[in-house]
């Protein structure tokens, strides 16, 4: 109820540029499918199950955008009932309720959910989830092991498991020993499963680039939680009603007081953003935070295990208005965006070249690719 609430004007949302070759490949699947777990996917990344998800969706789906933004909400509203479920071992449960509310509503959210080129975001933090639920049930590893692998060929992200695994052990309150062996499982299958996707792509594959020592510190320790307590868009003024609710939350953190912050939870949120470091830099625009839908997890925990009621309910106040905010900018942009796409599909059906259009407006991705894709199926239309 609460994702379609908070995320009910992103439905309507048009594709928008990665969305337009996502659909092309999705609505043209290889000959036989299985080949794509034997070479990267015609976007150049190794992420089969995010594009079998893909498949699906394109299935029941076809051209109806509506279709494919409800289905990334459904698996949105998943992730946070087992962000719930995993915080009843670790928190009493009116926490791990505010928690899971928290990962619900957080402002960062437009970009993984509303965005149809986010599902390899949502889908890895599905297997994640997944595999820290069996960790935490003590199922047999296979289990654990196995959602490690959905994860890792969702996105390069789910390699993060492991780590998060064991941060995990570490805040059920197992001791070193103890939760060394029990996570030593799937560091053996993180290292199977890396070994296979170098022989598949021929290095570590993902995105290119690497960070400085200075510009990594910077990313991960202010950046990375600037950007997680204040999620907010700032390419466009803040309406009223958002930067009231900015007011109380910077004032409740004011009187923030803890007893106790968790380390492990802090130490989730980082080393779960570790995967796409070099790409955390991330902006006023907010573009990019679809990276910190799994880095959430941790911080979401981290707040709704230390924080009052006072300091939790301004929180979620802010976030919400955040999240209605920047949800805002995305939908002005994808409106802009079917204006340009019929503009372009004009030019394409009289044989002129089509023209170069922003790659991105405020922080949403425009037409940084599926120029030519949109415009062509808006000609055969």
């Amino acid at each position: 109820m609460l994702v379609a609430i908070a995320f009910r004007d992103g439905l309507a949302i048009p594709f928008l540029s990665d969305d337009h070759v996502l659909f092309e490949l999705a609505s043209r699947p290889p000959a036989p499918w299985w080949s794509v777990f034997a070479g990267p996917g015609g976007d150049g990344f190794f992420r089969p199950i995010g594009y079998v998800s893909l498949w699906i969706t394109e299935w029941f789906s076809g051209e109806d955008v509506q279709r494919w933004h409800a289905a990334a909400f459904a698996l949105h509203a998943v992730n946070a009932v087992l962000v719930f479920r995993l915080g009843m071992g670790m928190m009493t449960a009116r926490r791990a309720w505010a928690a899971a509310v928290l990962f619900t509503i957080h402002g960062s959210r437009p970009e993984a959910v509303v965005w149809i080129a986010g599902r390899f975001d949502l889908m890895a933090a599905l297997f994640v989830l997944l595999g820290l639920l069996a960790f935490a049930a003590r199922f047999h590893a296979g289990w654990a092991c196995g959602c490690l692998a959905l994860a890792a060929m969702s996105k390069e992200t789910g390699f993060a498991l492991p780590l998060l695994a064991l941060m995990q052990a570490f805040a059920e309150g197992d001791v070193w020993r103890k939760s060394a062996r029990r996570t030593a499982p799937l560091f053996v299958a993180a290292s199977v499963l890396f070994a296979i996707r170098w022989s598949i792509v021929g290095g570590l594959g993902g995105y290119p680039g690497a960070l400085s020592l200075v510009s990594s510190a910077k990313a991960l320790l202010v950046r990375l939680w600037v950007v997680l307590l204040f999620p907010l868009n700032w390419s466009l003024p803040l309406p009223f009603g958002a930067a009231i609710a900015l007011a109380a939350f910077l004032a409740a953190l004011l009187i923030f007081r803890s007893k106790r912050l968790s380390l492990s939870f802090a130490a989730m949120t980082i080393v779960a953003a570790l995967p796409a470091l070099q790409q955390l830099l991330i902006g006023d625009d907010l573009q990019k935070s679809r990276l910190l839908y799994l880095p959430a997890l941790g911080f979401c925990w981290l707040i709704a295990s230390s924080a009052r009621a006072p300091v939790m309910i301004a929180a979620l106040i802010f976030q919400f208005a955040a999240l209605q905010h920047n949800i805002a900018i995305w939908q002005s942009v994808g409106d802009e965006s079917v204006q340009k796409c019929i503009q372009n599909a004009l030019l394409h059906q009289a044989g002129q070249p089509l023209r170069v259009e922003p790659a991105s407006i405020h922080g949403v991705y425009f037409f940084a690719h599926g120029l030519r894709e949109c415009a062509e199926r808006q000609r055969i239309r």
